[in-house]
């Protein structure tokens, strides 16, 4: 069960929900925004109600940034401009979740 729906992502992506081409790539893309939200906490999100941390509006949101990111920028390098991280974002979102792990 995907944590994110499939129509979230296209919210989030700007595609028009009746648009089926790109499904497959968002789920992937959905698969992926979790699997990276969870290393970055060190535990497992999960549906309200499962054992682990629940997905919060916060990490949610910061699952769409990463999603809308990632499809709009798919290939691994940017050329002829200049990038910068936006204050406020996905890391401002996940901090208050992550869990430090030492040693």
């Amino acid at each position: 069960m995907l944590l994110i729906t499939v129509v979230e992502a296209k919210a989030q992506c700007r595609i028009e929900p009746e648009m089926t081409d790109e499904d497959a790539l968002l789920t992937g893309l959905i698969e992926a925004a979790i699997s990276h939200i969870q290393s970055d906490i060190n535990k497992p999100l999960v549906a309200a109600g499962e054992e682990g941390q629940p997905l919060t509006p916060a990490l949610k949101l910061a699952a769409l940034l990463l999603i809308g990111h990632w499809y709009t920028n798919r290939e691994a390098v940017v050329t002829g401009t200049i990038a910068t991280t936006l204050p406020l974002a996905y890391d401002s979102l996940i901090h208050p979740y992550r869990d430090i792990v030492v040693g």
